[in-house]
């Protein structure tokens, strides 16, 4: 299994508050790219209704031992009311949202924001080199708690006081 959800399903799921992971070696990211596929799957009427991925009542995440996993979620995933992250195991991670191939133009940077987040543990990721793309800020308002072990990759670009 290299993904949990398809776009389509995730965004018909029912809002899950706790989402745990772990141990799952094949496992990339939770949601599968948008290929456009599936897009294409959607009648024409349907096509404007097409929505970013939103699990809106999802307050926890907890990541272990998913070694293959690139990244957790796509930058275009909206997140309110995510208050932790607990990553740990995760030897591939090389970003938190996004993907490799996933930039904003240079010219705008976009800026992704998790309002509700206030604790973030990120333990043994030695591939982690950022939190999203590069074109992307992460805006984090209310970091309390972060703990950041065996990352040594990782460069630290995100905002700890911006207003939501």
């Amino acid at each position: 299994m290299k993904h949990i959800f398809r776009p389509t399903v995730a965004q018909n799921l029912p809002q899950p508050k706790y989402l745990t992971i772990c141990e799952c070696e094949d496992l990339e990211q939770i949601i599968a790219k948008d290929d456009g596929e599936e897009r294409d799957q959607i009648p024409a009427s349907s096509k404007g209704n097409f929505q970013p991925i939103c699990f809106c009542a999802l307050a926890k995440i907890k990541i272990g031992s998913c070694n293959r996993m690139k990244s957790l979620f796509p930058v275009s995933a909206a997140l309110p009311k995510l208050e932790t992250i607990t990553v740990e195991g995760a030897s591939e991670l090389k970003q938190l949202f996004g993907d490799e191939n996933e930039e904003a133009s240079v010219l705008e940077e976009k800026q992704l924001l998790l309002p509700k987040l206030w604790m973030l543990d990120l333990l043994q990721l030695p591939s982690l080199i950022t939190y999203c793309p590069r074109g992307y800020q992460l805006a984090i308002p209310n970091l309390s708690s972060s703990i950041v072990e065996d990352c040594p990759k990782l460069t630290m670009t995100f905002t700890v006081n911006a207003k939501a």
